[in-house]
């Protein structure tokens, strides 16, 4: 008979462990195509793949569990792993849902304070209320469903990165301009005429509270400010730190201070430009000079050799580009906006706040 009632239990009262001593692949240099993908349960997840046949895990699904850092990832595949600190955990009762006990995991607040496993000693002792296997399956249900959406949402976005990715690389090799019948040439930004400024450093002590975003040498703004020395469309790279050379375009107002800056200019179309220099991206991390703290400075940034086309072709490109980068982000709004929706319904269903059944 079904139990509707929630009950209390600890995590190890209703998951079994299972250590990954007989699963483990014997070499670091994973694959990027083969017969079994090598797995983590921290945020790469998927490090590659094998064509060892031995030592496969098959007892499918199971939650793969970092003893580490108690992340976890619910798998219904067969797989190998790199790490020895994990386990893979599977239901004491059959009856009980393991992706509802996934979710459930998901979403206990546990913060790991040292470097040591989590399950036997802590994790597997914390307790959680679960209601009975029908209202579990239902929840379940309910959660892959939105799921297997963010799934597809994410495989449309990677084939448009992939196609946005395809169009640079031939810009950036001359080869569309070449099945386009253009006239284009190679040449140094330097050659070019194409100006590469400094920012002005300045500090979250000496800036004054504002809505304009400093752009030092990481991804995101530093702080804020409270007057621009940008304005329009302006590409910088970062000049130092970790992210030293990261390419990124801003419409609007920014300050520029521990980065290089390219602006718009009656000469060139700017987002041609920022097209063109994320296509080199790679090449220009590999541009860093110094040791502890890395460096990109002007120079390394004049010294890129660009395809050149006259300004109608280079807005061309930018417009196709832009529309493409438009789609791109749509969709990962699109997907962070289901994640969102996904997470609330799951903190409403694990709570018992919503009855599906």
């Amino acid at each position: 008979m079904e139990v509707k009632e929630w009950q209390e239990y600890s995590l190890g009262d209703l998951l079994k462990y299972e250590q990954p001593t007989k699963y483990l692949v014997k070499t670091t240099h994973h694959l990027n195509a083969g017969l079994t993908p090598v797995l983590t349960a921290g945020k790469t997840f998927l490090l590659g793949f094998t064509n060892d046949t031995h030592g496969v895990y098959n007892s499918i699904p199971t939650i793969l569990f970092d003893d580490f850092t108690t992340a976890t990832k619910y798998v219904n595949f067969p797989f190998k792993v790199k790490s020895s600190a994990c386990k893979m955990l599977t239901p004491i009762n059959p009856e009980h849902s393991l992706k509802y006990l996934s979710e459930l995991m998901s979403n206990v607040k546990f913060s790991p304070y040292d470097h040591k496993r989590y399950w036997i000693s802590e994790f597997s002792r914390i307790k959680v209320r679960i209601p009975g296997p029908v209202e579990q399956k239902a929840i379940a249900e309910v959660l892959s469903d939105v799921d297997d959406l963010i799934s597809i949402k994410k495989n449309e976005l990677k084939k448009r990165t992939n196609i946005a990715a395809g169009i640079i690389s031939k810009v950036i090799d001359g080869s569309y301009f070449q099945r386009e019948s253009i006239a284009f040439e190679f040449r140094t930004i330097k050659d070019l005429g194409i100006k590469v400024e400094k920012g002005a450093l300045i500090t979250e002590k000496t800036a004054r509270p504002g809505k304009v975003p400093v752009v030092a040498g990481g991804i995101k703004p530093a702080y804020y400010h409270e007057e621009p020395n940008r304005t329009g469309i302006t590409i910088t790279v970062s000049a130092s730190g970790a992210n030293a050379g990261f390419v990124n375009i801003w419409r609007g107002e920014i300050w520029a201070s521990d980065c290089s800056t390219v602006s718009e200019s009656s000469d060139y179309d700017v987002r041609y430009i920022y097209y063109v220099l994320l296509g080199l991206q790679s090449e220009i991390y590999k541009s860093q000079y110094g040791g502890a703290q890395p460096h990109v400075r002007p120079n390394e940034i004049y010294n890129l050799v660009i395809p050149w086309v006259d300004f109608d072709k280079q807005h061309f490109v930018a417009e196709m580009l832009e529309d493409v980068f438009f789609e791109i982000k749509f969709m990962q709004d699109q997907i962070a906006k289901y994640e969102g929706i996904k997470e609330g319904m799951k903190d409403e269903l694990l709570a018992g706040r919503i009855k599906l059944v």
